[in-house]
């Protein structure tokens, strides 16, 4: 995938995000969900510029089919409506109380670093897919370096900051509820990872007894 093609999407995602966050925040006036609209389109744009090319097109399309389709498309679902709620919410609706301003700039720091520990993830995984699948067109190997040396899903981890943290960056507890879900979903996909990389990918095994922590070390 060019650079022209990735900057195309970066733009077009962005814009797209923005035409729905402000009309449900009524506009401007809400200075946590623009804050939060530049945080995500500057993470956005390092990912973009950072990502592997291949990788990129592998993310956006992939060559098949993984074992578990449904889990992408109801993810991606969970975070807009994390967005939209906490819009909503903080903008027109006032249904919950808001944040305090010192939590929401450190649920704002959350949502970055959680972007930097999937950047971290993503140039050091070549597969990195949004399909739970053995890539044998491209190799598939295992990966131990980067955070892979600490825990077997740096990925997964990366998520579960990001989405909450949008929570709690706009100021809702609303959009807590989709945010939720969303890390209950990538949790239940940790587990089918895992069984099927045990199943199929040579060298799981062992990593496992190098990497016992699936997302948190020393916990978990």
């Amino acid at each position: 995938m060019t650079l022209r093609m990735r900057l195309f999407r970066w733009g077009s995602a962005n814009f797209l995000l923005s035409g729905i966050a402000f009309p449900c925040s009524g506009g401007l006036k809400v200075p946590s969900v623009t804050l939060y609209l530049v945080a995500f389109a500057v993470m956005d744009l390092v990912s973009t510029l950072l990502i592997n090319p291949d990788l990129a097109k592998e993310r956006s399309h992939p060559s098949s089919q993984g074992i578990d389709p449904v889990i992408r498309p109801v993810a991606s679902l969970l975070f807009v409506a994390t967005v939209v709620l906490g819009a909503l919410d903080v903008g027109r609706l006032h249904w919950t109380l808001p944040l305090p301003s010192g939590v929401q700039m450190a649920a704002l720091i959350a949502f970055v670093a959680g972007n930097v520990l999937q950047i971290w993830a993503m140039a050091v995984n070549a597969f990195f897919s949004t399909e739970l699948r053995i890539q044998e067109e491209f190799g598939h190997r295992l990966i131990t370096n980067g955070p892979y040396r600490w825990i077997r899903h740096p990925g997964y981890l990366a998520m579960m900051l990001i989405v909450p943290s949008t929570a709690f960056a706009l100021g809702s507890m609303l959009a807590l509820l989709p945010a939720a879900t969303y890390v209950a979903l990538i949790l239940l996909r940790v587990e089918r990872e895992d069984r099927f990389l045990l199943r199929n990918l040579p060298g799981y095994t062992d990593y496992i007894q190098r990497a016992p922590e699936r997302l948190i070390p020393r916990i978990w």
